[in-house]
């Protein structure tokens, strides 16, 4: 990953995501808990990379209502 605006946490984050693709569906589902924890990190420590990631435009993010997991686009 080349983008230098990118925190290292949420490059960090990033490649926690890309190891949880699915390449029949495109989507990557992990829960904020299991990217923080394959990462070493708090659980507000991923939900922020996840937020940066999708405002730089890296990926898209599908919210679950009632729940915490998040499925990602990228």
């Amino acid at each position: 990953m080349t983008d230098h605006g990118l925190s290292l946490i949420a490059k960090v984050i990033a490649a926690r995501i890309l190891g949880h693709h699915n390449g029949q569906t495109g989507q990557c589902s992990p829960s904020y808990e299991t990217l923080a924890r394959g990462a070493g990190l708090e659980r507000r420590s991923a939900i922020r990379a996840v937020q940066e990631l999708e405002r730089a435009g890296w990926i898209s993010v599908e919210r679950v209502s009632g729940g915490s997991s998040t499925a990602a686009k990228g």
